[in-house]
């Protein structure tokens, strides 16, 4: 509430951010951090990529972005925690070199990404980053 209400009195562009009590952290505990997921050096001929892991039982696709010159990203609302993962380039599953590896329980190989809640601000650093004029 404290940050929503920053962000409607200070001037845009100025980024705010509101020192967390480090006891709190038992509430970001199942929240979903937004999660940056890419794939460089993809083949030109490949038209559609898209991500799908255990965070999901294996059944939500998220379809990754084309950035150009090979690079394939997307945001992916993760839980907190080891997540597996495989990428899948027009209907080919792959397990990137890009990405940590590990052997899943049915002996496959599969992309791994630890996903942590962000940290607390620590006491004593500003509420906002940025600069605000003086009216004096």
């Amino acid at each position: 509430q404290l940050a929503r209400l920053l962000r409607q009195i200070l001037p845009a562009g100025v980024q705010t951010r509101v020192a967390r009590d480090p006891t709190d952290s038992a509430k970001l505990e199942g929240a979903l951090i937004a999660t940056l997921l890419s794939l460089k050096d993809v083949p030109k001929t490949v038209e559609d990529v898209t991500v799908v892991g255990s965070w999901s039982e294996w059944a939500e696709h998220t379809k990754l972005i084309n950035k150009g010159a090979g690079r394939f990203e997307g945001l992916v609302d993760l839980p907190t925690g080891d997540h597996q993962f495989k990428f899948i380039l027009d209907d080919e599953w792959i397990c990137s070199e890009q990405w940590p590896v590990a052997l899943a329980d049915n002996g496959m190989m599969n992309n791994v990404i630890h996903v942590s809640a962000p940290a607390p601000a620590l006491r004593g650093e500003p509420a906002f980053a940025g600069e605000l004029a003086s009216t004096d």
